[in-house]
């Protein structure tokens, strides 16, 4: 074999290899004598490398360009944190609330292993966050995420009125699966946690206005009624390889419908075939 074409597959071999970890750097912060964990970055949000060093902040790391930071406190400390937080400019300002879940770092998976009771991701644009390119000065995306337990009572916490506030959800899906109890499994597949809508006009895939531009919504021709029970309708869009499904509490007299969900629903449902529509 020509040296040349050994030569060039040795090189792919080794780019192929070699590349994910290239592209994938990453590394740990220390946090110094002075309490500072990070100094500030080339075109950060003016006063970020300020706000990180005047937390309780104990951890931090990256991954390419993007930044997470780790903070142990209470309700006062992250109080003064979120006042700080809300003069950064160019950057959104949203605070999300977790319920006491588990935590778990977006960069880092499961580390770090010690507790912590709020975060603040640096994500850049195009790196890790959606560009906008209407607003080219905004290339940065500083969020911070708060857990409400141990030592942060949300009773106490104050948070300015220009940040706005989040909920991670798990109250939100807590509440579904109490509510709905023996309903949230349809014949195997979970509704707890699927999308959950009631408008006609949020259901796309579904509906449609007619005549165009109206509130009057009838369902898209193109969608095939698969099953009908007493216990909900499935409906299938064969295009999109996708199924709804309508499922109402007893007595309701709200249309709601989960979904959408991937896949065939004759092979994703636990029903009797004699149940499907043909």
């Amino acid at each position: 074999m020509n040296s040349k074409i050994i030569s060039a597959i040795v090189a792919c071999v080794l780019f192929c290899v070699w590349t994910p970890h290239l592209l994938a750097m990453g590394g740990d912060y220390q946090v110094d004598t002075n309490g500072n964990i990070i100094s500030q970055q080339p075109d950060w949000p003016s006063g970020l490398a300020e706000l990180i060093n005047s937390g309780p902040v104990f951890h931090g790391h990256w991954v390419n360009p993007n930044d997470e930071f780790f903070f142990l406190g209470d309700t006062g400390s992250l109080t003064r944190f979120l006042t700080r937080y809300s003069s950064l400019t160019n950057t959104p300002l949203v605070v999300v609330l977790h319920a006491g879940s588990e935590r778990r770092s977006e960069l880092g998976g499961d580390k770090p292993t010690e507790r912590y009771d709020w975060k603040v991701i640096v994500m850049k644009r195009g790196r890790g966050a959606p560009e906008k390119p209407e607003s080219p000065q905004e290339k940065w995306v500083v969020t911070v995420d708060v857990w409400i337990d141990h030592d942060i009572r949300l009773a106490d916490l104050v948070v300015p009125k220009n940040v706005q506030v989040k909920s991670a959800g798990e109250i939100e899906a807590f509440i579904r699966k109490t509510e709905f109890g023996s309903i949230a499994d349809f014949h195997g597949l979970s509704l707890a946690d699927a999308p959950r809508n009631t408008k006609p006009a949020d259901l796309a895939d579904l509906m449609e206005a007619v005549p165009p531009g109206s509130v009057s919504y009838e369902m898209r021709k193109n969608v095939v009624v698969v099953y009908v029970g007493f216990d909900g309708t499935v409906y299938k869009i064969p295009e999109k390889n996708i199924f709804y499904v309508r499922h109402d509490l007893p007595g309701s007299s709200t249309r709601t419908y989960y979904g959408p969900f991937a896949g065939d629903p004759a092979k994703v449902l636990n029903v009797e075939m004699n149940r499907l529509v043909k």
